[in-house]
């Protein structure tokens, strides 16, 4: 299976600079545990200090994940670069002197970063997974572990996330080919070559078996996933694209060996989408529980550290949704499995623009053709809507905890590399809501 990466331009270029304000009006005199405050709400005893801003000196252009190299001030970014195959690339940033390399280039729609248990760095490209060491700032010891992943120009969900179960086996999701499947090739959507967890069992020393086992199917794009130290591996399924801010809602996953989990067929809670079936498939799993509609959830972690008091035992969440009801980050409290704790009913929080004020709402779970339980969120980041002249609207993508208990997290749209951290949470009482 070992591959060295021929096509991948590995090199360090010119040092950049990274200060720059994101499209966020921050205010140098107010600081988040040693970087510039954000103008974004937080929960009490936390706050959002910018890392990586949009500068022209620094040239990431769609960061998708980010982690912190251990034992250092630095940082490294995957930038996926725009949605054309062999964009991306690869950065080293300290975060002390604001200064970054490019270590890799041309890389083809990557989008997650991992440490390993070897602690190697491990990045998920479109068509593979390769892993590398750091030496100072070069890559060293680079090959190919997964190779060969689906993917065409038509693909709808081209982006590969992966991680290692508490087996190290390595899970790697593969997104459906389209939105809700063409007509009349409902069995080949649900084969397991599209729309499912593909598993490659860990043998030793490094490797990985080549061929995969197809783990679980019937879910359309699962960018974010979990493991607990537990055993219990979740999903949270982006769902079908139906036009309507009300439906379908997202899906939290109980991922269980052969198991169905509903697409195309079935959407929400064994409702279902196509109306030749008459139930939602052999071996079909119904959520744990649901999520807001079009929320995006694109990354989930379980806290482990203890910086943040709030979020201990806890599953945080980004929703990275363009919708009403998306851009933000929350987070569940769990049980000993790692599952959120359930409740009878479920709200959540709708913002809308209305003339020069912003309008939020409590809305009840009411998802077509089911009911609770569901899992009651919270909110980490509140309120992180567009408001000119301060902040853009909040498009987070990945979370990675660092060694100190703090989460960085990669923002694309805005081209940012933001921190959670201890401190005073930023207050707003420049801007008028009106809250129902």
């Amino acid at each position: 299976m070992k591959d060295y990466l021929k096509n991948i331009v590995f090199a360090a270029t010119l040092l950049f600079s990274a200060i720059g304000h994101a499209d966020y009006s921050v205010d140098y005199e107010s600081f988040c545990d040693g970087f510039p405050k954000v103008p974004i709400e937080t929960i009490d005893g936390t706050c959002i200090g910018l890392v990586v801003g949009n500068s022209e000196k620094f040239a990431i252009k769609r960061p998708r994940s980010v982690v912190t190299i251990p034992s250092t001030s630095k940082i490294l970014i995957v930038d996926m670069g725009s949605w054309n195959q062999n964009t991306g690339s690869l950065w080293v940033f300290d975060t002390k002197s604001q200064k970054g390399f490019q270590i890799a280039s041309k890389l083809n729609l990557p989008h997650k970063i991992l440490i390993g248990s070897d602690q190697m760095f491990y990045v998920g490209e479109a068509h593979q997974i390769f892993r590398f060491q750091l030496e100072g700032d070069q890559i060293k010891d680079h090959e190919v572990v997964i190779s060969d992943l689906p993917l065409s120009k038509q693909y709808l969900h081209p982006l590969k996330n992966f991680l290692f179960d508490q087996e190290d086996n390595l899970i790697v999701s593969i997104g459906s080919r389209s939105d809700r499947c063409e007509a009349g090739k409902v069995t080949d959507c649900i084969s397991g070559r599209e729309a499912a967890l593909w598993k490659y069992e860990y043998i030793e020393n490094g490797q990985w078996s080549s061929e995969p086992e197809v783990l679980a199917k019937g879910l359309r794009n699962s960018m974010a996933l979990a493991s607990h130290r537990s055993r219990t591996l979740i999903q949270a399924e982006n769902s079908t694209d139906h036009k309507s801010v009300d439906e379908p809602y997202e899906e939290i996953n109980i991922i269980e060996k052969g198991g169905f989990y509903g697409w195309p067929i079935c959407t929400n809670n064994n409702f279902i989408e196509i109306s030749d079936n008459k139930n939602c498939g052999e071996n079909y799993q119904q959520p744990y529980s649901l999520m807001p509609p079009h929320v995006a959830p694109l990354d989930m972690i379980y806290y482990q550290g203890e910086l943040l008091k709030p979020l201990q035992n806890s599953l945080i969440v980004s929703w990275h949704g363009y919708k009403a009801i998306g851009h933000r980050i929350i987070f569940f409290n769990i049980n000993d499995q790692g599952l959120p704790e359930r409740n009878s009913k479920a709200y959540f929080w709708r913002d809308n623009l209305s003339a020069d004020q912003y309008e939020f709402t409590q809305h009840e779970f009411a998802p077509r053709g089911s009911t609770g339980p569901y899992a009651q969120h919270k909110e980490l980041t509140i309120r992180w809507h567009q408001i000119n002249g301060l902040r853009p609207e909040g498009s987070p993508v990945s979370l990675h905890e660092a060694e100190d208990g703090s989460i960085y997290l990669a923002e694309d749209k805005n081209k940012t590399i933001l921190r959670i951290s201890v401190g005073e949470s930023y207050k707003d009482l420049q801007n008028t809501y009106i809250i129902k």
